[in-house]
This record gives C-alpha cells, structure tokens and sequence, in this order.
C-alpha cells in the first residue's frame, strides 16, 4: 500500500480515550447496513464502531497510530457505497491514502 501520510497518532487532545468496547475489524456480513467510523490500524486492518462523528479516537484507543480514517457505509448487502476521510482526530487528507482503503474494502 502507498500510505503517502504514514502513521499518524491521534491529535493531541484524544490521546486518552479508551477503545470503544464496539470496536471491531470490519465484516460486511455483520456489518452490512450501517454507517460507521473507520480507521486503518499499524497492520492495515481496517477498524470500525457505529456511527460517525468523534468517535475516531476511540476506534483504536489509547492514543494508537493509523494509516488511514474516515466513515464508511454499506448496503444492507455488506457493499461498500460510501467511503471518506473525515477524520479531525486523524486529520489524513492524502486521495492516495483513500485510494488504498478502498481498494482494500473492495
């Protein structure tokens, strides 16, 4: 994979937060249906708790580096239709990075 960025840690401030008791890799038969929060971890395992919004830093928790991190959202058949980069915990801007994750997820 081509992650332009590298690790990042989360922004200061989340560096605290716990993992989400949630929290899991991604499984589209489990997962199907939902909008979720993402994060791609130091082994390119793609993470991910319900819901969008701040809940990035608590994805991995304790302040643990990521590749990559947006939202996601799947069919009710487990089909990613919706894949972004909004991240303000992570803050990764790079299309390459997204490009990557994608073509993970697909």
């Amino acid at each position: 994979m081509d992650f332009v960025e590298g690790l990042r840690k989360p922004a200061k401030g989340n560096r605290w937060q716990p993992q989400d008791p949630e929290s899991r890799e991604l499984d589209p038969d489990f997962h199907a249906g939902s909008y979720l929060a993402y994060v791609m971890d130091e082994t390119e395992r793609v993470v991910v708790v319900p819901g969008y919004g701040h809940v990035h830093p608590c994805v991995l928790g304790n302040g643990r580096p990521a590749y990559y991190a947006g939202e996601v959202r799947l069919d009710g058949a487990g089909t990613v239709v919706e894949l972004n980069n909004h991240s303000g915990t992570f803050r990764f801007r790079s299309a390459e990075g997204l490009k990557c994750v994608a073509a993970l997820l697909t």
